[in-house]
């Protein structure tokens, strides 16, 4: 017997059907789409699922009633980290899962050398400046890119405005860290002439095998890889989009509303809704070539979600991804799957679309397998599902205000409310502490953006790893601030001169404590005791020409500390706290002619 079951305020209800109605039940898998486009992607990007099969005949006409096949569907895979680690493993070999030696030596210092090399041999190269930083270019090892690497990440915790301020002396900007570790003009070569693969194997555009990401593509499949070998999610797992900000030209570039950062490059990511880790991703860069008949966003989480095929995992997704083809197919396979739907959608009833509820009232239709919902909160809501029925449940933690009693709402959304948020709450734990520069050069953003990705993926193994030996973890900020100390530690100590570096004795001119005394009257020695005072005296300093008028200024105060003596005022003060104190005193004085001109 065929039955459509309709829920009304959290009751369900079981009704035949003649055969009369039949045809709305079959119209669950045989409505068409609309052409309607969705804000955020390419409009090629958005066929809906044109040329998607109809279901089997026996499929729509089959048992259909309460017997829910989520009831067969167990999760037989294992939440845990795919390789072998001890009690005592240290931070930073978490992060070097990723960033391994290999492609650190064989990728960024090979590929980094051999641009540099190119350029410097190059027309644009050889016309540089005499005085022009990369003349001083030296083939960097990998202590240079380690130390470069570790820079970076310490940049996304430390943050300034300008990439000039890591190496400032101001005594508000001044960070010794960044100017220990590496010289500017070292760290400003490095990422001026960074590079990651070889413009000599490079398919010009237009041409048959041309790569669109082929700046950035030994990068973009080592993380890959990576993400997907090291760690194995849990039930439940979300597909969703992050994005890579750009505002610049770019072939692919997309605009999406929703997104703090709208403008950029698209990641679509499958992420492990109970942390947040990143287990595959795709990178947008224009629409495929020879999509399935099924369209090419099925084809998409199919991609994505093929390694955990068969294993009983739980998708979340939103209705960008939902459709009843693509939620078959996976229970088929073995996984389930829930989302937001559009009415839309190839197979939505005409009826789930223009039946009026009230705030509160549901009604929901079924075929056995997928279980299609309509729930008015203060909107319509649609859901797809084929892991929930139609029942009510409590929502923890929320009551009304009016009536005091507990909100309950239909279960399938409050489990999409909790689990699909995985992929929005990855992107905000990569973007707060980015390295956040401007460049001219997208896939150096790609870059940055996929090495903050792997930090962050390698918090989250150490996190499990901490769970299994239950120990307490560390802060997400400190993870990193430990991995960058020790990254650095882990090279060979440089040798750094600082230019314009200060000699012991002006350094306690400079930063010791000083007090301005009387000069003592030796026993005898009836004149007033006078000494030179070598800020305002021009006798103390180099002649700049013959005949200047050289004068002696000459102070009864002096600073014991320093054995000189020294007028009260501004003298005192311009020597203990300039290095060129004789340079600022006479701007002092320029100052003071230019407001006597002015009044």
């Amino acid at each position: 017997m065929e039955v459509v079951e309709d829920v009304l305020d959290g009751n369900a209800v079981l009704q035949d059907v003649d055969h009369e109605n039949r045809d709305i039940i079959r119209e669950i898998f045989m409505a068409d789409d609309s052409d309607e486009e969705f804000l955020g992607f390419n409009p090629e990007d958005l066929d809906n699922d044109e040329g998607t099969a109809d279901f089997e005949e026996d499929f729509i006409q089959g048992n259909l009633g309460g017997d829910y096949g989520v009831r067969n569907l167990q999760f037989r895979g294992e939440k845990k980290i795919n390789v072998e680690l001890d009690e005592h493993t240290e931070m930073v070999d978490f992060f070097k899962l990723y960033v391994t030696d290999e492609f650190v030596n064989e990728i960024l210092v090979v590929e980094t050398n051999k641009y540099a090399q190119d350029f410097l041999n190059s027309a644009q190269g050889r016309n540089l400046k005499p005085q022009s930083r990369f003349h001083k270019w030296t083939d960097v090892t990998k202590d240079d890119m380690t130390r470069f690497i570790a820079m970076v990440i310490a940049m996304g915790l430390v943050q300034h405005h300008d990439i000039q301020d890591y190496w400032s002396k101001d005594e508000m900007l001044e960070t010794p860290f960044f100017g220990k570790t590496m010289t500017k003009n070292k760290f400003l070569l490095i990422l001026s002439l960074f590079h990651l693969n070889n413009n000599d194997n490079q398919i010009p555009r237009g041409q048959d095998g041309y790569d669109p990401i082929f700046k950035v593509r030994r990068v973009y499949e080592h993380f890959r890889t990576k993400f997907s070998e090291l760690y194995s999610p849990g039930e439940n797992i979300a597909i969703d989009e992050g994005m890579i900000a750009w505002r610049g030209h770019l072939s692919f570039r997309v605009y999406m509303p929703d997104k703090p950062d709208k403008f950029g490059v698209k990641l679509f990511m499958l992420c492990d809704s109970s942390n947040g880790y990143c287990s595959q991703l795709e990178l947008y860069h224009g629409t495929s070539e020879n999509p399935s008949e099924k369209g090419k966003i099925y084809d998409l989480v199919m991609r994505l979600i093929n390694p955990y095929l068969g294993k009983g995992h739980k998708l979340y997704v939103d209705n960008y991804y939902t459709s009843p083809i693509l939620f078959h197919d996976l229970y088929q396979k073995k996984t389930g799957a829930c989302g937001t739907l559009r009415t839309n959608r190839r197979g939505v009833p005409a009826d789930l679309k223009t039946v009026k509820l009230k705030k509160g009232e549901s009604v929901a239709m079924t075929n056995g397998t997928l279980q299609l919902l309509k729930w008015k909160d203060k909107r319509d809501v649609h859901m797809c599902t084929s892991i929930h029925d139609a029942s009510f449940v409590d929502v923890p933690g929320r009551v009304d205000r009016t009536t005091g009693e507990q909100i309950r709402r239909p279960k399938c959304i409050v489990a999409y409310d909790k689990h699909m948020g995985a992929v929005d709450r990855c992107d905000q734990m990569i973007t707060y502490p980015a390295f956040k520069r401007r460049t001219l050069k997208w896939w150096k953003k790609v870059f940055f953006h996929l090495l903050m990705m792997a930090t962050l993926n390698a918090y989250l193994l150490y996190k499990e790893h901490c769970a299994k030996w239950r120990k307490k973890p560390v802060l997400h900020r400190i993870f990193r601030r430990e991995v960058v100390k020790a990254l650095i530690g882990e090279t060979s100590p440089q040798p750094v001169t600082v230019r314009g570096a200060v000699n012991p004795r002006d350094m306690e001119r400079l930063t010791g404590r000083h007090f301005l005394s009387k000069i003592k009257q030796k026993e005898g020695n009836k004149s007033k005791p006078l000494r030179t005072c070598p800020v305002c005296s021009t006798t103390t300093g180099k002649r700049k020409s013959v005949g200047d008028g050289r004068k002696t200024v000459r102070s009864s105060y002096e600073c014991r500390i320093c054995d000189v003596g020294l007028c009260v005022d501004p003298c005192f003060e311009l020597y203990h706290t300039n290095k060129d104190f004789k340079q600022a005193y006479q701007r002092r004085q320029d100052q003071n002619v230019e407001s006597d001109d002015s009044d």
